[in-house]
């Protein structure tokens, strides 16, 4: 399969290519023509460039030009989606234009969200204060007779929290399991 490269609306000067690359496209003070940008991995995990429009260089995700130089510009109150949830995965194929609301089901749909709430149990949660071992052990040392409020103090946790896990509120599917 052979490399195609098409202009990025909005972005003057530079285009994005079938394998989710950016490159230069004109020359200008400093700049090459074909000099394909560096990408650098935000805090997020997305791959980002910095073209300069208007004398000024902005970060931009990779997915958002390489979107919109092949799907189209962004309409208003949308956003990219990678379809296989592969933040690095930049070609035109694996992209899509969202509303956030999709965008937030199709990430539960992958598993790359879980919930916060109950419905996510254990170390999935990316609340969770404790492993699943530390919870055994909480369950156990509680059912031993240790109150909740010496057992918060022990794993540090907050006395709510060390009170709903001995109420199986929290960590409901290792009661059981610690019988």
């Amino acid at each position: 399969m052979t490399e195609s490269w098409r202009c990025i609306p909005r972005t003057p000067g530079y285009e994005a290519s079938s394998f989710g690359r950016v490159r230069r496209a004109s020359g200008g003070p400093g700049a090459r023509p074909g000099r394909i940008l560096r990408q650098a991995i935000d805090q997020r995990g997305y791959p980002r460039v910095s073209p300069y429009v208007n004398g000024k260089g902005k970060q931009v995700p990779v997915s958002r030009l390489v979107a919109a130089a092949f799907h189209g510009p962004c309409p208003p109150g949308m956003q990219c989606n990678h379809i296989s949830g592969d933040k690095a995965d930049n070609r035109p194929e694996n992209l899509e234009w969202v509303t956030p609301s999709e965008n937030v089901q199709h990430a539960f749909r992958l598993g790359l969200r879980v919930s916060p709430r109950a419905g996510s149990p254990g170390e999935k949660n990316p609340r969770a204060k404790l492993t699943e071992e530390q919870a055994r052990e909480f369950i156990r040392r509680h059912r031993g007779g240790d109150t909740a409020y010496s057992l918060s103090k022990r794993f540090g946790l907050h006395y709510s929290t060390a009170k709903n896990i001995a109420k199986g509120k929290l960590w409901k599917h290792l009661h059981a399991e610690v019988g």
